[in-house]
């Protein structure tokens, strides 16, 4: 599966009337040859309208209300860390404060994540069957190795240390993807180990768009730069010197010499242009590549990550930086890059190395310092802009593996209602301060985007629900019972039932003349053992009841139905309840195994 073409996280809700009817085209994931169960997408919908008539269906229509600031709650989970590096998971919501733009903002809603509460059960029957409880996946990581950029010997020693890692320490709540930039290798989430080493195993330098050079004239993409486009004279002629050296030029005699460095001078230009068209060709595969993995990640119902695994590239086009921020920030994902170069020696901290080598060497050596650190900072900007840590520096490359995919043991989960905030799609920078005590540093999303335009009910539904379906995060501002069992068919298939109970005490109903109205939104998604989609169904249910209606569905409460046909095997379910007028939101997670 190239990247190209990897799965995409598409719109969850629709417009159809009045009522929603599109869930999710993600036609491939069932083209992924890693496809545990081949089942496609499906998507279902159905609308209730509960009313006085003996809570006969009535079709009701919507108005429309536009969206509101109040409503429009920015969610953070935040890392906070000792001086020592240890994750902290003693504090209270009065030690944290939100900056958003430099401006303090209340927090309101405040909770430390840990083990995951499983659904609730209704007791056992003997018919359909209780469904069994499983480990469900919890964290994916994708490593992204740059096979474009890395030289072999590097590569050698990052494979190694990439396989006893991923050996010694996947959980079973873990699933890892294993990608290159070339696109050559590609192998989607899986907690399959051998098939992760396996995938690690076939990767391979990948020179796409360039033939494998000599060392003469030793060209990089910074070089390239600073000639081409810079007009870097100093740095064109310690290329070129350093060419006649390493072709054995040089004669001693200054005609001769002359005739050396005319010959010279032309291959550094052609290097030049040659390797900037290569070099911008590679960098732009590369983050191509990398944006269309954060599509894939974004799909995935728990905590996500990347690994960058690179030595670093040169840029020429910030504005694709920008994009890859922009896509990984919607998505909430952050870009850890470990740097596969290590311990990166200067070779001017070495005199002995200027006398071997006098004349225009230092020079030339001060330009590679350049050319290394420029390809470390982009790397490091890449981390730095998404929340992510950069491991760098270190040949303890297996170390760099620990650091770049750990995850954290406690993590605060914060939420704030931004303030005067304008729907002007402006990006908003973040900062979480840690009163007290001192010396604690908190990590956290760097940012998010203002709305570029007022939206409606519907769109902000629409959106509330999409980003909780595919989180794994459990909400409970409507208090929600969630049950799962199935029934055997077949030998190969089954029907699954999730059955959620809403409280609806808990809602706010609007009146109108003699009528109390809202609306909410039930989604029940499945996803495969590996976080793949395999199939969801949203049910829309409408109130316009009376006083009296109301109290005796308020003491009930009301029961949702949905029902899957699926194979054999494991899955996690997610359910998703939004109400209208409130705004409120609740997310419940349950595993069940189907031998």
């Amino acid at each position: 599966m190239h990247p190209q073409s990897a799965i995409r996280r598409s719109s969850i809700l629709g417009a159809c009337g009045i009522v929603f009817i599109a869930f999710l085209a993600l036609e491939d994931v069932a083209a992924s040859a890693q496809s545990a169960t081949p089942t496609s997408a499906t998507s279902t919908s159905s609308s209730v309208s509960i009313s006085q008539q003996h809570n006969q269906p009535e079709v009701v229509s919507h108005e429309t209300t536009t969206f509101k600031v109040r409503v429009n709650q920015v969610l953070l989970r935040v890392v906070v860390r000792d001086s020592h590096g240890n994750a902290v998971g003693n504090l209270s919501r009065d030690a944290f404060q939100v900056l958003d733009n430099g401006k303090p903002q209340p927090i309101t809603s405040f909770s430390l994540t840990g083990s995951q509460a499983r659904g609730s059960s209704t007791g056992k029957k003997p018919e359909p069957e209780e469904s069994a409880k499983v480990d469900a996946p919890q964290r994916y990581v994708a490593y992204v190795f740059d096979d474009l950029h890395v030289e072999v010997p590097d590569l050698v020693r990052v494979k190694e240390a990439a396989s006893k890692y991923l050996t010694a320490s996947m959980t079973p709540t873990d699933r890892a993807a294993i990608f290159t930039t070339s696109g050559r290798v590609m192998l989607d989430f899986t907690d399959n180990r051998k098939q992760l080493l396996e995938a690690i195993a076939k990767i391979q330098q990948a020179l796409l768009m360039r033939a494998v050079s000599s060392d003469c004239p030793r060209m990089t993409a910074y070089f390239a730069d600073q000639i081409v486009n810079k007009n870097n004279r100093e740095l064109k002629q310690a290329l070129v010197s350093d060419t006649v050296e390493c072709l054995n030029l040089q004669t001693g005699s200054p005609a001769l010499d002359a005739a050396a460095i005319a010959t010279a001078a032309p291959l550094v230009e052609n290097a030049a242009e040659r390797e900037l068209n290569n070099g911008d060709a590679d960098m732009r595969m590369s983050l191509s590549v990398i944006r269309d993995i954060l599509g894939r990640l974004s799909t995935t119902p728990g905590q996500r990550s990347m690994v960058l695994v690179s030595p670093g590239f040169f840029i020429t086009d910030y504005s694709l930086m920008t994009l890859l921020f922009d896509r990984a920030l919607h998505a909430d994902i952050a870009i850890n890059a470990l740097d596969v170069c290590g311990l990166w020696t200067d070779p001017v901290l070495y005199p002995q190395k200027k006398l071997d080598k006098p004349g225009t060497q230092p020079l030339f050596e001060r330009y590679m310092h350049e050319s290394a650190s420029h390809q470390n900072d982009v790397l490091a900007e890449i981390a730095d802009g998404t929340g992510g840590v950069f491991f760098r520096n270190n040949n303890d490359l297996l170390e760099g593996f620990r650091r770049t995919s750990a995850n954290p043991e406690f993590a605060y989960m914060l939420s704030f209602t931004p303030q005067s905030l304008k729907a002007d799609g402006k990006f908003h920078n973040l900062k979480v301060v840690i009163n007290n005590p001192p010396g604690l540093t908190a990590r956290t999303q760097k940012g998010y985007f203002a709305p570029s335009r007022t939206q409606d009910a519907a769109e902000q539904t629409k959106s509330d629900i999409e980003d909780a379906v595919f989180s794994r995060d459990e909400r409970q501002d409507i208090p929600v019972d969630l049950h799962t069992e199935f029934f055997k068919s077949a030998t190969d298939q089954a029907n699954v039932a999730v059955l959620t109970h809403v409280d609806l005490r808990h809602l706010t109903f609007r009146k109108e003349a003699d009528r109390n109205l809202d609306t909410i939104t039930v989604v029940s998604v499945l996803f495969d053992r590996n976080g793949r989609f395999v199939s969801g169904q949203e049910k829309t249910i409408e109130f316009h009841m009376r006083d009296d209606s109301m109290q005796r569905h308020l003491q009930n409460g009301i029961a949702i139905k949905s029902s899957f046909a699926v194979k054999p095997g494991d899955y996690l379910v997610r359910v998703v309840v939004r109400d209208t007028e409130g705004q409120l939101l609740s997310a419940r997670n349950d595993t069940l195994t189907i031998p």
